[in-house]
């Protein structure tokens, strides 16, 4: 009977934990966001309505030389591309800001004024 009332101890964890895993997904998952990113950037300078080949983007990236292909891709493309990038940054900002605000609650089919029943105001 005295061994019933004991205090038994459990034994300590083994693995890493739940914060530890959340850390390391969110790592990765940052990891693989920002690797995204750096394909769309590429992707965003390097393709455009004046087809150029990739050397001739390089080249107006890393030492333009004033021509008409190398004033694309430094005026309009990169232009483009970074303003792509500002306004994802500010609708992902404002996306979370508005999650985030008790004011904007997402209606509940329950206060919805299609629920069958309920009059129309």
């Amino acid at each position: 009977m005295a061994q019933a009332l004991a205090p038994t101890t459990a034994p300590p964890p083994t693995g890493p934990s739940h914060s530890a895993r959340r850390r390391t997904r969110r790592l990765v998952g940052l990891g693989v966001a920002l690797g995204l990113l750096l394909v769309a950037v590429v992707l965003s300078v390097a393709i455009g309505s004046a087809l150029l080949p990739p050397d001739v983007v390089w080249q107006a990236l890393t030492a333009p030389d004033g021509s008409a292909s190398h004033a694309t891709v430094s005026g309009s493309r990169v232009d483009r591309t970074l303003l792509g990038i500002v306004v994802g940054v500010a609708l992902g900002v404002a996306a979370r800001s508005s999650r985030r605000s008790p004011a904007t609650r997402w209606p509940t089919p329950a206060s919805s004024a299609s629920t069958p029943g309920r009059a129309s105001p």
